[in-house]
């Protein structure tokens, strides 16, 4: 390959530096997010066209890792870094720390010291009055191991404190296990209807409990700052509470115990609100979910970056009227299930493991979106057990002279980068993990979704973008480096793992997609096979949840097959 002309390659390194003076500014100031992807744009897109720049900038690339760490220290002292399964707060199992006698800290790891700071006795800790309160009570008081609620001071976020204490007098110790409160809208809803609030105090509460303030909340949801305050008193009254810490310690026990709950549905032990594990041979973990009927015909389902395994009721209740039990694992680095550095061959190993666990002969296998080359991979693999493929809104090996032009801001940008620059992409990740924490995931979506009609009317709908939601914690709650791993994994070509599936497919495809022109999947399925393309309209990247019928209709014909 030629060498790129030196002014071709300076006008990049130029664009590299400043995405990393706006990157470098970001932890300070989260609005300015957009600044960041406008200059990751200017990498890899020529500003008078817009069409993609042949990058050369792997070797550059090489060399931002002392960036990123830079860069992931600013986030941690803004207190929302983006390195584990949420910023600025513990990774769960793996945060914990010890108290001894007097209060004096006595050992802490890296995880909790992001939650708790570094001080040396429980006065100097980075936590809340009424938290303090309750880790001295609990070192001073004998008996059973208690969970109690801490929250951070400054950014108001909480963790669930498993508290054992064991020794007496000066050999008196407490250790404290914390997982994080993830601030779901399930769990923001649960916690409103409890202290009886309307729509928009709960909205209110879903920022405070986020960690914004009244300025920002009010700023997010386009309402005057007097009205937040309005609604924050109101929140107060019906609460019980004095102040909104407390608020704050009330709505993390009252979470906890939704999130501690059995499900209230014991009719469908099939159908898995939690995932399930599996152990590896390979001494991972894998994590998954069961759909539909008890001991229906197998599907295994690929799922797509964003949205996980999970789904509408509706859909749900078709598979059960199918006779089809949906299984959907989760990739490296999603959700429950260990990462591994050979992404594509992992992902492979781990669902034909699971099919073994399961005992499936002949199976049918489904993708979601990205989910696409992974199911291809795996047909390959099983060849005549396969009866048959669906595959929703998947996409194609990606050209990215004819592809990506047409894909949306962020994809575009993304696409690029995972290919060319997967550091950068990183440091990206993480900061839009930082800045749309803090500002809710509804910012995401809104953002993501921007100028497409489907997808801003299925992110009004509260059971698909409950979805979005479990979907976007599944993607990162285990760090930044599976977007960046996943997102490689689309962009390579995966040609030879398409022709060398033999079974059938019926392909479903928005018109509107927002990531893969359905045209391209059409022009490209057609040429290389028989399998038909059906293309509708109003889909989105919501196609799946916006018309189930749709997709079930596909599943009952393969059944047929």
């Amino acid at each position: 390959m030629s060498s790129p002309p030196p002014d071709s390659l300076a006008a990049q390194s130029g664009a590299l530096i400043d995405f990393l003076d706006k990157a470098y500014d970001a932890p300070d100031r989260p609005e300015r997010f957009q600044d960041v992807m406008d200059a990751a744009r200017g990498v890899f897109f020529a500003p008078e066209t817009d069409a993609p720049i042949a990058p050369r900038l792997l070797a550059l690339d090489e060399k931002l890792a002392p960036h990123m760490a830079r860069i992931q220290t600013l986030l941690d002292r803004a207190g929302c870094g983006a390195g584990g399964r949420t910023g600025g707060a513990p990774a769960h199992p793996h945060a914990h720390f010890t108290l001894g006698a007097g209060g004096r800290i006595v050992g802490a790891n890296a995880a909790a010291k992001t939650f708790i700071g570094s001080g040396a006795e429980i006065g100097a800790l980075d936590l809340d009055h009424a938290s303090k309160r309750k880790l001295t009570d609990s070192l001073h008081n004998a008996g059973a191991d208690n969970v109690v609620i801490l929250t951070n001071e400054d950014t108001r976020q909480s963790a669930a404190a498993l508290c054992r204490r064991h020794g007496e007098g000066p050999e008196a110790r407490l250790d404290i296990s914390l997982s994080h409160m993830e601030w779901t809208q399930e769990a923001v809803t649960f916690v409103g209807k409890a202290m009886g609030l309307t729509q928009a105090e709960t909205e209110t509460l879903a920022g405070h409990l986020r960690g914004q303030s009244q300025s920002e909340i009010a700023r997010a949801r386009g309402r005057s700052a007097e009205t937040v305050k309005a609604q924050a008193k109101a929140i107060l009254r019906k609460s019980g509470c004095a102040k909104m810490s407390e608020v704050t310690q009330l709505g993390a026990s009252l979470a906890l115990l939704h999130a501690l709950a059995p499900p209230a549905d014991k009719s469908r032990p099939v159908n898995t609100e939690r995932p399930l594990t599996l152990p590896l041979k390979d001494g991972r973990t894998l994590g998954y979910y069961v759909y539909g009927a008890a001991n229906g015909f197998p599907l295994l389902f690929f799922h797509g970056s964003l949205y996980g395994p999970f789904f509408t009721a509706a859909f749900i209740d078709g598979l059960k009227k199918l006779g089809v039990t949906l299984y959907g694992p989760s990739r490296p680095g999603f959700g429950e299930t260990s990462p591994a550095k050979d992404y594509n061959g992992a992902t492979l190993r781990d669902a034909l493991a699971l099919i073994d666990h399961i005992g499936a002969q002949d199976l049918l296998l489904a993708a979601h979106m990205g989910g696409g080359p992974h199911a291809f991979r795996c047909a390959g693999a099983l060849g005549e057990r396969v009866k048959g493929m669906v595959m929703i809104g998947a996409g194609i090996p990606i050209d990215e002279k004819r592809h990506v032009g047409r894909m949306n801001y962020f994809t575009r940008i993304a696409a690029q980068a995972v290919k060319h620059a997967p550091a950068m992409m990183e440091i990206i990740t993480r900061i839009a993990m930082t800045n749309y924490k803090r500002r809710g995931y509804r910012k995401f979506y809104e953002d993501y979704f921007a100028g497409s009609p489907a997808d801003e009317d299925a992110m009004r709908d509260p059971e698909i973008y409950a979805i979005a939601e479990k979907g976007l914690a599944h993607l990162i709650g285990q760090g930044p480096k599976t977007f960046v791993a996943d997102g490689r994994a689309q962009m390579e070509d995966w040609t030879e793992d398409f022709d060398r599936a033999n079974a059938r497919a019926a392909w479903l495809n928005a018109e509107d997609d927002p990531v893969m022109g359905a045209e391209f999947v059409r022009d490209y399925v057609s040429a290389r096979t028989n399998h038909p393309v059906e293309l509708t309209p109003h889909g989105g990247y919501n196609l799946l949840h916006l018309h189930p019928g749709m997709t079930l209709a596909l599943i009952e014909k393969a059944l047929s097959w």
